[in-house]
């Protein structure tokens, strides 16, 4: 990665207020190249104004005090990064960029709600990346031709899926791991939940749609004429990983395999949810 370039300038950033306290009205100001940014919140109204040099550039809404990530330039063009919190867990983060050329202007909100951020500037953009939900990234940059935003996929890992007898390879077959880039060959099943059961689940018969609930794919069998078990759970996360629950009649309690963190447990919850509305 491109390593930050700054401005070559002493820049300010200065609170105009002493309390600690989040007051009714308080100013944020930095100063980027001569040129002085102003934010005036407004706490009971959730909001704040964003000035330049004396000249209104726009309003954000947020819940939390601003955050001046910059400066940044490129092209000689000084671009400060807000980062502006909602205050909920919702959303916890977007992003707006204020570039000082030819006059100052307000970008529009972006971001995909995360606050862990990296910014890098080239000699041409400036690039914030965020880590996107599916465990790819989102890209966001500033150029002389505005804001672009680019998505990653994430890299697949592990070994890839191997013959006809492979039950993740069946369900990537059909398309719905993809995003995911799930990689769980038939020995990590077999491993999980030793050859015996192995050999009784590879009669069962997906009989539901895999669903994405991120970071996992959930695929099940329901009441399958092929299968022994009234029910049984297939979860599995980019990195490989597969867990595997069996109902021994219908509704029953699950009995799961490889000691499943939580969010594996609500992942097959939420897959039942979506299923049966």
């Amino acid at each position: 990665m491109i390593r930050a370039t700054f401005l070559g300038i002493v820049s300010i950033f200065t609170s105009l207020v002493t309390s600690s306290a989040w007051a009714n009205s308080q100013t944020y100001q930095k100063t980027v190249d001569g040129h002085v940014l102003t934010l005036t919140v407004d706490a009971q109204a959730g909001s704040a104004k964003v000035e330049a040099d004396g000249r209104l550039l726009g309003t954000v809404e947020l819940g939390n005090p601003p955050d001046f990530l910059g400066p940044f330039e490129f092209d000689q063009t000084p671009v400060e990064i807000l980062q502006i919190e909602s205050g909920g867990t919702a959303c916890e983060a977007l992003y707006f960029a204020v570039v000082f050329s030819p006059a100052p202007t307000l970008s529009k909100a972006f971001g995909n709600c995360s606050d862990q951020k990296s910014v890098v500037s080239t000699a041409n953009s400036v690039t914030l990346t965020l880590p996107a939900p599916d465990g790819g990234t989102d890209s966001y940059t500033i150029d002389d031709a505005g804001l672009h935003t680019v998505s990653t996929a994430p890299t697949p890992t592990g070994p890839p899926p191997t013959g006809d007898d492979d039950l993740a390879s069946s369900v990537l077959a059909e398309g719905y791991g993809n995003l995911f880039a799930i990689r769980a060959p038939s020995a990590a099943i077999q491993k999980l939940v030793g050859p015996a059961m192995f050999n009784d689940l590879k009669t069962c018969s997906i009989n539901q749609s895999p669903a994405a609930i991120p970071p996992y794919v959930v695929v099940a069998s329901e009441l399958s004429s092929s299968c022994r078990y009234p029910g049984v759970y297939f979860v599995f996360d980019r990195h490989g990983g597969v867990w595997v629950g069996t109902q021994p009649t219908p509704d029953a309690d699950t009995t799961w395999y490889g000691s499943p963190p939580a969010s594996v447990i609500k992942a097959a919850n939420t897959y039942d949810k979506l299923i049966n509305h």
